[in-house]
């Protein structure tokens, strides 16, 4: 693979060239670089995609070993798959697949949003992505990760912005918990004060307690077994996987 330069420094270079309205041969010389070493292509951003899957593979199968932090990595590799600003492109808009299907273990709900639309809604409460085991230290909170398991395919910006949870009439969706865990909370970068739904979210007991052997015992790290959920849907998904040559 030819070896490339940060596009932004040859644009800068080229644009220099006009600015200073330097000779001819300086800009063709500053066009032939940037047609050698030209700017990322399909293949490079395919094999970057391939990489995230692995990290949020590699992450999960740490998560899986009782190395529940990994859950901040996942949200790393799922920012740059996913999230899309006006600074910031990722990496399904460089390749021109915001549409590819994703597998998504939430219901669809829109039947019953329709339905309860008229009544005034005094609380709701509403989890997926997570299921409910009883173990040998009473019920276990753990993720959806069985591949029989029910699930919907929808397009992946639908996916991103996709509500996977209410609780206490908070709207919950994966773009909101990424980002809190990565840009918030140590998965990129570490602020000092969590939004306050973040904040509830990961809080002991966010989804309640459960009674064992007479004690009531909160359910921990909920947000954690989220973001472990969303990384098996994203690798459990063919298209993407196809896409990044997998």
């Amino acid at each position: 693979m030819p070896r490339r330069f940060p596009s932004a420094s040859l644009w800068r270079i080229m644009w220099d060239c006009f600015d200073n309205q330097m000779p001819l041969p300086f800009i063709a010389l500053a066009f032939t670089v940037v047609g050698e070493f030209g700017m990322a292509g399909a293949s490079d951003f395919a094999a970057q995609l391939a990489k995230q899957i692995g990290f949020l593979e590699r992450s999960a199968k740490d998560f899986d070993a009782g190395h529940t932090d990994e859950a901040f990595r996942i949200a790393t590799a799922l920012r740059v798959i996913f999230h899309q600003t006006p600074k910031s492109t990722s990496l399904l808009t460089h390749l021109n697949a915001t549409k590819v299907l994703i597998r998504s273990a939430v219901p669809d709900m829109s039947a019953m949003r329709a339905k309860i639309a008229p009544r005034k809604v005094v609380a709701q409460y509403f989890v997926s992505l997570a299921t409910i085991t009883v173990g040998n230290h009473g019920c276990v909170l753990l993720p959806k990760t069985e591949p029989a398991s029910h699930h919907r395919m929808i397009p992946a910006d639908e996916w991103w912005d996709e509500v996977f949870a209410t609780i206490n009439n908070t709207d919950y969706t994966r773009k909101a918990l990424v980002l809190w865990a990565c840009n918030k909370d140590g998965g990129a970068h570490v602020d000092d004060v969590l939004p306050p739904e973040y904040e509830a979210i990961k809080a002991s007991g966010a989804l309640g307690t459960f009674n064992h052997n007479g004690q009531d015992v909160p359910v921990e790290q909920a947000h954690l077994v989220f973001l472990r959920s969303m990384a098996f849907e994203v690798t459990a998904s063919p298209d993407l996987r196809v896409i990044a040559g997998l």
